[in-house]
């Protein structure tokens, strides 16, 4: 089993609130877009504050029904005697004291928050329904210590108030969200000493290992919806140093 930093544990804990975890996955991937989010509020205001509100990408459901989205805000407080290096300030001061996913619906909108996380950055986006447009899956950025991104997902139920019990694949190594290989299935790529694949049913709430001729035979995993608005940065402020 790997470890993590408290931080990152704290950060995690708190998106309980909001929805299940199911996996992280290690720095290795490409973060280009968090990246540009963060510089945005790293650079160049070190020792003032800068604070900025996003909208995630917005997914429109399958079946035409609803459309998933997050609101956030970010925020770095800075000190005077606080330094640029490189694209980050030290000592860090990131926290996210906003994290509300939105589910509008003919139903009327559903607003679920999450606890604040004051030492990282959560940059959320849901990536895919099911098939049949009950579930949603949620990725979340968290962004720790000299620009460390932990990558995190978690599943909404419509039809359970919003929530599945926690369910975690790859428990000795990273997840990686790879897509649906069948209705009710989604597949994980485990990394870590070993490669290995996981596939989580959404309908008995477990996760089973599965082996690469499986995944051969599978075809290709896929994800569901429609992005109809693109991740955009709704506000910026910038404030001098205290």
């Amino acid at each position: 089993m790997f470890s993590m930093k408290s931080t990152k544990l704290k950060v995690i804990l708190g998106l309980l609130l909001g929805s299940a975890i199911l996996g992280w996955s290690s720095t290795t991937r490409a973060f280009e877009g968090t990246k540009k989010v963060v510089q945005q509020v790293e650079a160049g205001n070190c020792q003032g504050s800068t604070e900025l509100t996003y909208r995630s990408q917005q997914l429109r459901s399958p079946d035409g029904n609803s459309v998933a989205y997050y609101n956030a805000t970010i925020r770095r407080v800075g000190q005077r005697g606080d330094r640029q290096f490189g694209s980050y300030c030290n000592p860090v001061g990131r926290e996210t004291p906003v994290i509300e996913m939105v589910v509008e619906s003919g139903a009327g909108t559903r607003r679920i928050s999450s606890d604040p996380a004051d030492e990282a950055y959560v940059i959320s986006n849901p990536i895919s329904f099911s098939p049949d447009s009950r579930y949603i899956v949620l990725e979340h950025d968290g962004v720790f210590d000299g620009g460390e991104i932990v990558t995190f997902y978690g599943i909404l139920d419509s039809q359970n108030g919003y929530r599945l019990s926690s369910v975690s694949p790859c428990p000795s190594s990273f997840a990686f969200y790879q897509g649906f290989v069948s209705a009710s299935e989604i597949l994980f790529l485990c990394d870590g000493r070993f490669r290995s694949w996981e596939v989580f049913n959404l309908q008995r709430g477990s996760t089973r290992g599965v082996s690469q001729q499986y995944v051969n035979s599978a075809g290709k995993p896929q994800s569901y919806g429609t992005v109809v608005s693109e991740f955009t940065v709704v506000k910026k402020q910038v404030f001098p140093p205290r």
